[in-house]
């Protein structure tokens, strides 16, 4: 009987250093698990961070097509504003070249009426 609890006790002592080591080895194992979870979690506000960055420049491009197409209408008014005042000058040219004109043949007509009068 003194030969079983012997055996016993050892037997107890070898799951008491196996209990001991397997507690180790998860102690470890958990560690490499929190420290993994951390990086992911790094990891995750990174990949949070960069698609703020993308939302933000997506944002900005957006606004940079509206202003855009904005400054395109501005200048598309524009040039039909200038087409506009062009064919306006263009008639006030015209204007002005007949009124020249005129008063070049009434001053002439004028000369030619004095010369006729004088000689009456």
């Amino acid at each position: 009987m003194d030969k079983n609890i012997t055996d016993s006790y050892s037997g107890l002592q070898s799951v008491k250093e196996n209990g001991k080591g397997i507690s180790i080895t998860v102690q470890e194992v958990t560690k490499g698990v929190i420290g993994q979870t951390e990086s992911i979690y790094q990891i995750n506000q990174m990949m949070n961070k960069a698609n703020e960055k993308v939302l933000e420049t997506q944002e900005i491009s957006r606004k940079l097509r509206v202003y855009s197409g904005d400054s395109s209408a501005v200048a598309l008014k524009g040039s039909e504003v200038i087409d506009v005042m062009d064919r306006q000058m263009f008639i006030i040219n015209n204007a002005v070249t007949e009124s020249v004109t005129t008063v070049k043949e009434l001053q002439k007509d004028m000369k030619n009426f004095i010369i006729y009068k004088k000689n009456l």
